[in-house]
């Protein structure tokens, strides 16, 4: 972005792990095929690179669909903007958001499953657990935090660290809440090949 007409304020941002994973045609035989010939059509000098990538993640064909949706729709675009505006000097707080709550497998860690954990709102159709009861308590501290004092840090919650030049500083919030390198950043080099 143009960093003349940011308001160089700080920034808190990040994505699921598994955003698009409930959009995905649970129906389609090769949803692997179906997403890569979305991001990375037929004859583009890039496709190979980025099948290979996802081709080489955990799971079945959704599953790597998912990951590779995700990665371009969400992950991506995030965290290209979090590294600009870090690079002008502007705080920045990225997570990764990676709870699937028991008994909501099939929709992992959803677009948006991360707001009941900010505002401890649960749904009676997925309750909480410990684990659950724990990331909340986590999350609204950090969001508080934030709030006040445009830093997340702060109390006895695991430091979390600011999007830096020489490191991405990735925060996850799932089952272990602390800093990461288990996310798809590196694919989005591919992507941005591509555009």
């Amino acid at each position: 972005p143009d960093t003349e007409i940011v308001n160089p304020v700080p920034l808190l941002i990040g994505a699921n792990a598994d955003e698009m994973l409930m959009y995905l045609d649970a129906e389609d035989p090769t949803p692997f095929a179906s997403a890569l010939t979305s991001y990375a059509p037929a004859k583009t000098p890039w496709r190979k690179a980025i099948a290979a990538y996802f081709e080489g993640s955990e799971g079945d064909t959704l599953e790597k669909a998912n990951a590779l949706t995700s990665a371009a729709e969400f992950f991506c675009p995030a965290l290209d903007l979090a590294r600009q505006l870090a690079s002008n000097n502007i705080p920045v707080f990225f997570y990764y958001f990676t709870r699937t709550r028991p008994g909501g497998e099939s929709l992992g860690a959803y677009h948006g499953a991360e707001i009941p954990y900010v505002f401890d709102t649960e749904d009676t159709w997925l309750p909480a657990n410990d684990v659950d009861l724990s990331l909340t308590a986590a999350m609204q501290g950090y969001w508080l935090n934030f709030a006040a004092n445009g830093d997340p840090n702060g109390g006895d919650r695991v430091v979390w660290k600011p999007m830096g030049i020489s490191g991405l500083n990735i925060q996850e919030l799932g089952d272990v809440v602390g800093p990461t390198s288990d996310h798809p950043a590196e694919a989005c080099a591919l992507f941005s090949t591509s555009s």
